[in-house]
């Protein structure tokens, strides 16, 4: 749980947009969640508390109000690399713009010397143990990842580590590829070659497709897994994933 002088307390005001329901427009209040620097945060979980309705943000920021459609709530937002904000957000009349969060990027500590001491495993690097003597991936401990030059942030450090993959960019997102081959796709009647771009868990948590590979900070990364087709993905995974043909980037972080 995140302590109180983490969480920003801020007040704010959700409103949808200018189109109408005759104009066969998304009228659902919606809202954007940002870096310092104005950049879009991906896959932050945005939660009502009273109700437990949660969205995530998409690619650019954005989400979908999931709460009730008037009245004050408390949310609590939370990403990966920031800290946790807190705030009361009035749901209004539509016709106004929609409103914006800023979260605040957790302070970076120091490296410091390490004393290691036997402690308990959490279930999920069981899990990521057990699959990795199966075999049917590839697997990268924290050790693995320490060892990795240079790596500040994750986008590089797949370019280091064997991972099968090729990092490229996608209109400034950095996002990993298969380096088995593009995929056919069909639009308006015609067929194209593109990308096999990978789809990504966090913490056992399906990401919009196209998200940053530098949403975690590589710091925090307890154990990457990497399936390079459908056949390989665990079904634990593999439920509920439309898009299995390319492959999928397992990230387990040391606090999730």
């Amino acid at each position: 749980m995140p302590r109180m002088a983490d969480i920003a307390a801020t007040s704010l005001i959700l409103t949808s947009g200018l189109a109408s329901v005759a104009s066969g427009q998304d009228v659902r209040p919606r809202g954007q969640v940002l870096a310092p620097s104005g950049a879009p945060v991906i896959g932050a979980l945005i939660r009502v508390e009273a109700t437990g309705d949660t969205a995530s943000s998409s690619a650019d920021g954005r989400f979908v109000w999931p709460g009730p459609s008037s009245g004050q709530w408390a949310v609590t937002v939370r990403a990966i690399g920031f800290a946790p904000a807190a705030l009361t957000v009035s749901v209004g009349p539509a016709g106004l713009s929609p409103f914006r969060i800023t979260l605040t990027p957790r302070a970076q500590q120091l490296d410091s010397i390490a004393v290691r001491a036997a402690t308990d495993v959490p279930a999920r690097l069981e899990e990521f143990a057990r699959r990795r003597k199966n075999g049917g991936g590839r697997f990268f401990t924290r050790d693995d990842i320490e060892r990795a030059p240079g790596a500040q942030l994750v986008s590089s450090l797949l370019r280091v580590l064997p991972a099968g993959v090729r990092v490229v960019d996608s209109m400034g997102v950095p996002v990993a590829i298969s380096t088995r081959g593009s995929k056919l796709v069909r639009d308006e009647g015609a067929f194209y070659v593109v990308p096999c771009v990978l789809r990504t868990v966090i913490d056992g948590q399906l990401q919009p497709w196209g998200t940053s590979l530098d949403i975690i900070n590589p710091h925090e990364i307890a154990a990457v897994e990497v399936y390079l087709g459908a056949a390989s993905i665990p079904s634990e995974f593999a439920a509920g994933l439309r898009d299995q043909f390319c492959g999928l980037l397992v990230f387990w972080t040391k606090s999730g």
